[in-house]
């Protein structure tokens, strides 16, 4: 079981080509700025029409008069109220327009990126398997470890703090819905049952046999 997975997930996300979504995105963003540059230029032509509605209403009369003085006609003043309120609602069809496109356009960059999330969720599920292997390989050390000081302690007497507190981190660790599936017994780590076995071959003077595993 390989127990560094760094270079196993980092090959996963490197292998996951986004270049034509990128582009797609990009391309779509670009559309958007576009939109957002013509509705900014149709909201100050609309603020221009509205002063004009509201100079036209507060000073036709008199425009009118000082027209028929100089001997001009009506449309030499500009455009008329009636002119203006057409040009008022035809920007403002425009605008609805650009917003009902500028909303296609975000939700087509909003499909691409749930698309590439959901392929970068499939690399991330394969990641955190490799990641949580580390999890139950550090799981096997420790209850591997209890087991040890487990026989250590029940030949020698000594480690007993230890011996409780490893068995708290082992509970914790075998069982249902936990790390490590049920086990009926736990086995000495087979280097550290070699290292033990130097201590039992130290005569009849020393009488100590080590199990090679606890029940647990």
């Amino acid at each position: 079981m390989n127990t560094d997975p760094a270079a196993t997930i980092a090959k996963l996300f490197d292998d996951l080509s986004l270049t034509k979504e990128n582009s797609q995105v990009e391309s779509l963003q670009g559309e958007i700025s576009r939109i957002d540059a013509a509705l900014a230029i149709a909201d100050d032509q609309i603020r221009g029409v509205e002063r004009s509605l509201q100079d036209a209403g507060a000073l036709a009369g008199r425009h009118m008069a000082d027209a028929l003085l100089a001997h001009r006609t009506p449309s030499d003043l500009g455009p008329s109220e009636t002119e203006l309120r057409e040009r008022q609602t035809d920007l403002q069809a425009g605008v609805d327009e650009l917003n009902g496109r500028r909303v296609e356009l975000v939700k087509s960059i909003e499909a691409l990126q749930s698309s590439a999330i959901r392929s970068a969720q499939a690399k991330a599920e394969i990641a955190a398997s490799a990641i949580y292997s580390r999890v139950q390989a550090a799981a096997e050390v420790i209850v591997g470890a209890y087991a040890s000081l487990s026989v250590l302690s029940e030949e020698t007497g000594v480690g007993k703090a230890e011996l409780r507190k490893a068995r708290t981190a082992t509970k914790a660790l075998i069982g249902h819905d936990h790390v490590l599936p049920h086990r009926v017994a736990v086995d000495v780590p087979p280097e550290i049952a070699g290292a033990l076995r130097v201590l039992e071959r130290k005569g009849a003077a020393l009488p100590i046999s080590f199990r090679k595993s606890v029940r647990f």
